[in-house]
């Protein structure tokens, strides 16, 4: 079993592969990261499934994201609950800050995120 620590290591690096134009833009890394299941709520009130993130994803432009104040809660042995800030630049607009959360399951010793939602903060 991982320990605790090493499980945050390993879930804050995979958020923050998401936050990656080379994962971000690639739909063969979306697929993998995330759930058949997947759901999002996003800060402008929309929902998506994993179909229309991914297509959303690969018409996004030029995006730099930060987190700040990670944090993770352990729901279950195989479903974890991560809280963080972002700060996000996109085309070279003033940052927008929001509060987000993700719940990642491990599916077939493999850990995927099952939801994500924005919050404009």
């Amino acid at each position: 079993m991982i320990s605790e620590v090493s499980l945050r290591e390993h879930l804050f690096n995979l958020e923050t592969d998401l936050f990656r134009p080379e994962v971000r833009h690639n739909r063969s890394e979306l697929d993998r990261l995330l759930a058949n299941v997947f759901i999002e709520f996003g800060s402008g009130g929309e929902k998506f499934d994993k179909q229309a993130i991914i297509d959303a994803l690969a018409r996004e432009g030029s995006i730099t994201i930060a987190i700040s104040e990670f944090e993770m809660k352990l729901l279950s042995p195989d479903v974890v609950l991560v809280t963080y800030r972002a700060s996000i630049v996109r085309d070279n607009q003033p940052a927008r800050n929001s509060l987000r959360c993700s719940i990642w399951k491990s599916i077939k010793g493999e850990w995927k995120m099952v939801f994500h939602q924005g919050t404009a903060a």
